[in-house]
């Protein structure tokens, strides 16, 4: 248990927690291409890491290109990125499973 001195985020004020304790939480939803799924509803799988754990490499920034197509009166708009992720130190991740209500 934590007093609320300790947290400088004030999350019943804002609605929103976005960090806590020195956390910043990320959310992601569901998505087509993956995610994080459920291993058995409902309990869902989720990962805390320290930057410093984790490596990162970009072999292309993003770019974003938006053309007027005449023919079509519309715009086409096209994004390109590429990049990946790596674990360098396993200790410095771990896996938390939580249970959605």
């Amino acid at each position: 248990m934590t007093s609320s001195d300790f947290n400088t985020v004030k999350a019943l004020v804002r609605g929103e927690v976005s960090s806590f304790m020195g956390f910043n939480f990320i959310t992601m939803g569901n998505r087509d291409e993956g995610g994080i799924p459920k291993a058995a509803p409902p309990i869902r799988t989720c990962f805390a890491w320290h930057k410093d754990s984790m490596g990162y490499a970009e072999s292309m920034a993003q770019r974003t290109e938006v053309s007027y197509i005449p023919e079509k009166t519309s715009f086409l708009v096209s994004s390109m990125f590429s990049a990946a992720a790596v674990a360098i130190d396993s200790e410095g991740i771990i896996q938390v499973n939580c249970t959605e209500s």
